[in-house]
């Protein structure tokens, strides 16, 4: 049998059945929860986009987020489902974790797990805690892009680099936290795995994903700033994510002195430019990469990149809670980095939930985020530290049996 997450007993049907009743356990009695974000932000936006005439209300921009999201939002107000607003945002979600879910059983099938354990795997990300929160019970739509970028990595893995880049770009036009896997996809571009020349289709694909709004009559100037008007919305540090800057903030109110502030986050985007920079250049000249390699790579970049950004949410750690997962399923010696990350993200989640849930003040839960920090101190010490161990030396063949064919039987 092979070393990684097994099902191998069970039927994939039965498996599925039981992960989804757990599911409706857990999440379908929370699907009308409400937060903040939904009532100050999504749900002025679907009454904007119906009392506006639907995809005609895309040409104003009543909102700050990327147009792929608001053609979701737009063409789900034409379905006219009989459900609370709460709950149709929150369905929108459901092709995207489902996507998750079928690129995680793609993955773990290419690594040789049987059918069975790659069914049982994948249909695990359904209760995935900060999948669920983050998706049915939050309303947010990090499953999009997140699923998105899983897709690309399991396309570099099957060798389909212009697809690749294709899918990344599209993730990257849903929304910013995309380009966390930037630094991966350079990696494989000096590991000889992505060939230049593959960037040609990205043009284009982001182009595509404009075309309608700007058919509809926004302006293109507004489209093609439209990141550029969202980094100015908080002047925070750290919006309660996890990672170093939180430890600025928390125990030095670094966000409090507007001048410091500002330097910090210059010091702070350029620290990111060379920590990305730097996992790309481990790709260099390495013509033999492994795909346990490639796999840990990209878990790394979506973990780093967000730990060493100024101005991250709490939730922006969820690509990295998807990745770790999928990598702990088919390496289980990672297992405890994909538990890590599940806590230190829940761990961030407390003082927004604080407001509706749980006992005690905001405030008084940010030592719960302290708490998280020093976890994703720990994971992203340990990942950094496997990828280069797995990389050395130079063109030396990985003395790791993952990857290679396993019985299926």
């Amino acid at each position: 049998m092979p070393r990684s997450l097994s099902f191998a007993k069970i039927p994939p049907l039965a498996t599925v059945a039981f992960f989804i009743a757990i599911w409706a356990a857990l999440y379908a009695p929370l699907l009308n929860f409400s937060v903040s974000d939904f009532n100050g932000f999504v749900k002025p936006w679907l009454d904007y986009i119906r009392s506006h005439g639907g995809f005609s209300a895309l040409s104003d921009p009543f909102s700050e987020y990327a147009p792929p999201y608001l053609y979701l939002l737009a063409t789900a107000t034409y379905l006219h489902i009989p459900v609370s607003d709460q709950v149709l945002v929150k369905l929108v979600n459901i092709p995207f974790v489902l996507l998750i879910s079928i690129s995680i059983f793609a993955i773990c099938r290419h690594f040789g797990m049987t059918v069975n354990s790659a069914t049982g795997a994948a249909a695990g990300i359904l209760i995935l805690p900060t999948v669920g929160i983050n998706a049915f019970v939050w309303g947010q739509a990090d499953t999009i892009y997140a699923s998105l970028l899983l897709l690309t990595a399991l396309l570099v893995l099957k060798q389909r680099p212009y697809w690749a880049i294709a899918i990344f770009t599209l993730a990257i036009s849903t929304k910013l936290q995309a380009i966390f896997l930037g630094p991966f996809i350079l990696f494989m571009i000096f590991a000889g795995r992505i060939p230049w020349r593959s960037a040609i289709v990205a043009p284009p694909v982001y182009a595509a994903t404009l075309l309608p709004a700007a058919l509809i009559g926004r302006p293109l100037g507004q489209l093609l700033t439209i990141y550029l008007v969202q980094g100015r919305y908080y002047n925070t540090l750290s919006m309660n994510a996890p990672n170093f800057y939180f430890f600025l903030d928390f125990f030095g109110g670094a966000s409090r002195n507007w001048q410091l502030y500002k330097k910090i986050t210059m010091a702070g985007l350029a620290v990111a430019s060379l920590a990305g920079a730097l996992i790309a250049l481990l790709g260099w000249g390495r013509r033999n990469v492994s795909d346990r390699a490639i796999l840990l790579a990209a878990t790394v970049s979506m973990t780093v990149m967000p730990y060493v950004l100024p101005k991250m949410h709490d939730r922006f750690f969820f690509g990295a809670d998807v990745f770790s997962y999928a990598l702990a399923c088919v390496a289980p010696q990672f297992v405890w980095a994909a538990v890590a990350m599940q806590v230190s993200s829940l761990l961030s989640y407390a003082p927004e939930f604080s407001l509706y849930v749980l006992p005690g003040s905001s405030e008084s839960w940010k030592w719960a985020v302290v708490l998280g920090a020093v976890i994703n101190t720990v994971v992203v010490v340990y990942l950094s530290r496997s990828l280069w161990r797995e990389l050395t030396p130079i063109g030396a063949p990985s003395d790791s049996t993952l990857g290679q064919p396993a019985s299926t039987t």
